[in-house]
């Protein structure tokens, strides 16, 4: 399989080509800023995909429906999700489902294309989390958290913001290690859907892309 980059104004987007002519596209986008839903629509219209995994678990592509619909109205944020979005704001509008979701399952619905779900299900990341994080780990975590929200981030951009707030939140071993996971089975959901469809689209995370690139590239 060959792997080519391309730029599409500061979004990530590589492309795995195999012998036999499937191609699969992977594109990080930045979770919450408004102005992500424009770009990652351009590149839906631009690659017309024949499937499209979205970084979030089973039971969140479920609700979706609802969520588009209007049918719930309010989704309620941990502190630490709060203190993301405040920080975020600094590049930019920020809004709660995230923009690049919501327009995905729109693109999606609108095209006939089916939309799957690339994260482990809640089942799966509370078995992963139970196994991963010692309750020393956890009371730890809960004390950066404290941190976290007192930090005053110099990031230039969003790009450079969310790279670091990634490194402040997984700095304990335990949550590294999850996100490994994370990683790992987003990676083996994303070729599983490449295997089915001959033109695929999987849209992660923009903090999780290098690490699931990585992970796609070792299993070639």
């Amino acid at each position: 399989m060959k792997a080519e980059g391309r730029t599409h104004e500061k979004i990530p987007l590589e492309c795995i080509e195999t012998t036999d002519g499937t191609k699969l596209f992977i594109l990080g986008t930045l979770k919450g800023l408004k102005s992500e839903a424009e770009k990652v629509r351009d590149v839906l219209e631009t690659l017309k995909p024949k499937a499209v995994g979205i970084y979030i678990p089973k039971e969140e592509v479920e609700g979706l429906a609802e969520v588009v619909a209007g049918n719930i109205k309010e989704m309620s944020l941990s502190d630490l999700e709060e203190c993301y979005a405040y920080n975020l704001s600094n590049f930019g509008e920020v809004q709660v489902p995230p923009p690049c979701i919501v327009e995905t399952y729109r693109w999606t619905q609108n095209n006939d294309v089916p939309l799957l779900a690339l994260d482990m299900s809640d089942l799966e990341y509370s078995n992963a989390f139970t196994e991963c994080i010692s309750t020393l780990e956890l009371m730890r975590h809960s004390m950066r958290i404290k941190k976290i929200k007192k930090k005053d981030f110099k990031s230039s951009d969003a790009q450079t913001f969310v790279m670091e707030w990634d490194g402040e939140v997984n700095k304990i071993k335990g949550y590294r290690k999850l996100e490994g996971r994370r990683n790992k089975k987003m990676a083996d959901n994303i070729m599983r859907m490449s295997r089915k469809f001959q033109r695929s689209l999987a849209i992660v995370e923009y903090e999780r892309f290098p690490f699931i690139l990585e992970e796609l590239n070792s299993k070639n």
